[in-house]
């Protein structure tokens, strides 16, 4: 690992609480880290002005991906991204939109992902922020990142609730059902994602607990008798097996949440971009039916 690396990686996991889970690189410049927080929220941190530069042999100890930058995306369909920034135009170029193996960032800022990665057959949004931005905001960031999942899923209340397609004779090939079906289905994904999240936290608390008080068993001061000292040292032994063993646990909490959040994210951004497409399509043809019916009566 390079030596501005060990330095990113440190500042995340001492100052804001942040591991690193995949590095994502262009040749050999790392450009971003898609990273967790200690509450169980992924997002994406933006290292490229940082030249981070990375040897192709280097060893390390998170997945590492290679993209490379789009010169010309015109060719590229962007419809699911554009149609995303016109309902939430706050978040522009504050996101990286995971389609199809590309990163957008804007619509002039594409990474085509090289190989398949953990997101590969997922359609997703994330957060994304500047190194320095997260510096000058480490006490708030992961409310903005709370904040971008709330406004998706008030998005999807809004569209379930708010039903256009209504008139059976005029889109009766529309389930209605299936509609309200899928709906539900990311509800259950949230649900599974933040019974994760908190078993990810728990874990993490009791393991901070466990790891605070083998360094106070350090201090040997107060013993009487090496009996005394001899059996704090197998007591220290047992938290310390309890720690590992907790570490492996956590491993899989996290691979886990990381799968239901692609899920519902997945989920939540096919059913925004459809439900939306369905409500306009349906506006225009039922205005169609209106205008031609009163000029026909006129």
């Amino acid at each position: 690992m390079t030596y501005k690396l060990e330095k990113v990686k440190n500042l995340l996991q001492k100052q804001f609480n942040v591991q690193i889970r995949s590095l994502w690189t262009e040749k050999n410049r790392c450009c971003f880290l898609y990273c967790l927080d200690n509450t169980g929220n992924f997002f994406f941190l933006n290292v490229k002005p940082y030249d981070i530069f990375l040897d192709e042999a280097i060893m390390l100890p998170w997945n590492r991906y290679y993209i490379k930058f789009l010169q010309d995306p015109q060719y590229l369909s962007l419809r699911y991204y554009e149609q995303f920034v016109t309902n939430f135009p706050r978040y522009l170029n504050q996101i990286v939109y995971y389609i199809d193996d590309y990163l957008i960032l804007n619509q002039n800022n594409i990474y085509k992902v090289i190989q398949n990665t953990n997101m590969t057959g997922f359609q997703c949004i994330y957060r994304k922020f500047n190194l320095d931005w997260l510096y000058e905001n480490k006490w708030n960031f992961t409310s903005e990142i709370l904040a971008l999942n709330d406004e998706l899923d008030s998005k999807v209340n809004y569209l379930r609730e708010n039903n256009i397609i209504q008139n059976p004779n005029i889109c009766s090939k529309v389930s209605h059902g299936f509609l309200e079906t899928s709906s539900e289905m990311i509800e259950e994904d949230k649900q599974t994602f933040d019974k994760y999240k908190t078993l990810f936290i728990n874990v993490s608390s009791y393991q901070s607990q466990l790891i605070q008080q083998v360094k106070n068993m350090d201090d040997f001061s107060g013993h009487k008798s090496i009996n005394d000292t001899k059996k704090q040292i197998e007591v220290k032994n047992k938290k310390k097996t309890k720690i590992k063993s907790l570490e492996n646990i956590k491993k899989d909490i996290i691979k886990n949440l990381e799968t239901h959040y692609s899920n519902y994210l997945h989920k939540t951004s096919l059913y925004i971009f459809y439900k939306s497409e369905l409500d306009k399509k349906f506006i225009n043809l039922e205005s169609c039916f209106l205008e031609f019916e009163k000029k026909l009566q006129s």
